[in-house]
């Protein structure tokens, strides 16, 4: 007897490749993805490690009195130049010149005074404070942006897609005014609900050369002790970039800030922030 085998057919289906192809697509893609925004990311951290540290260097030697001289750094759009002196000498052949990658530009110069940062040979302070912005010239959300604070501090603040996984809270705003402060007088804060209003004198609170603010205390409103910090990264002659720090593990009231009558910034008891009212109050943006 003739027995029929039947053999069970083990090939795979039209369907079954393609949608094994796009799923090795979809992979590739995502890896590509990721890959691509870590070069970004690092090309950044690189660049914006390689400006503090011609920064620093710049200080340090002032303080060091090198050559009985200052020193101090020139920025570009395309890079930046350490440089000896009181000001920047573009012949000078003393210079050290650095360029950026060229996928990155220098895309904010935000410094009292001019594209200069200058170190005091005595305190290592510098009148030029303020910040500048390296960014991606294929992504304007990834960029870094280096604060220099009049005392010599340098700070670094990141942003981009990444930056939406970090907790944010309005204990830390800035909020860009655009108005010349220099000759501002009176600081006021105050708490509709609770009947409360306290000036300050701006004057009092201006580094000489009126090239910084900075104020830090005490509120008491409604029998309790509130803690604020406000202060500038840099004044210009067309606006300023003030700094509030309000944690709200010491705050519990509503608060309002004005100065010389322009509403700049609103805070609700629970630290939720409202623009403030006065034309030139840009929307706070939370650090």
């Amino acid at each position: 007897m003739i027995k029929k085998i039947h053999l069970k057919q083990t090939g795979f289906s039209l369907i079954e490749i393609l949608t094994v192809l796009f799923f090795i697509f979809l992979l590739v893609s995502m890896t590509f993805a990721g890959f691509n925004m870590f070069e970004k990311k690092s090309r950044l951290e690189a660049a914006s490690q390689e400006i503090i540290g011609a920064i620093k260097a710049a200080r340090n030697k002032t303080l060091a009195s090198e050559g009985a001289s200052k020193f101090g750094v020139h920025f570009t759009a395309t890079g930046f130049t350490s440089f000896g002196g009181d000001s920047f000498n573009p012949f000078d052949p003393g210079n050290e010149n650095n360029q950026l990658n060229q996928q990155l530009v220098i895309s904010q110069i935000n410094l009292s005074g001019g594209d200069d940062i200058i170190f005091d040979r005595l305190s290592g302070s510098t009148p030029n404070n303020g910040y500048i912005q390296v960014e991606s010239n294929q992504d304007s959300t990834q960029f870094r942006r280096i604060f220099i604070e009049n005392s010599g501090t340098i700070g670094l603040a990141a942003a981009g897609g990444a930056d939406t996984q970090r907790i944010k809270d309005s204990r830390h705003v800035h909020i860009l005014f655009s108005q010349d402060t220099r000759s501002s007088s009176v600081l006021n804060f105050s708490s509709p609900p609770d009947g409360f209003s306290q000036n300050i004198n701006y004057q009092d609170q201006l580094n000489p050369a009126k090239t910084s603010f900075l104020w830090e205390g005490n509120l008491t409103i409604g029998g309790e002790i509130q803690k604020i910090k406000i202060h500038s990264h840099s004044i210009t002659e067309t606006e300023t970039l003030f700094c509030v720090h309000r944690d709200q593990r010491h705050n519990s009231k509503s608060l309002n800030i004005h100065l010389d009558g322009q509403n700049i910034l609103n805070f609700e008891n629970d630290g939720t922030l409202i623009q403030g009212t006065s034309p030139w109050a840009q929307a706070p943006e939370i650090q």
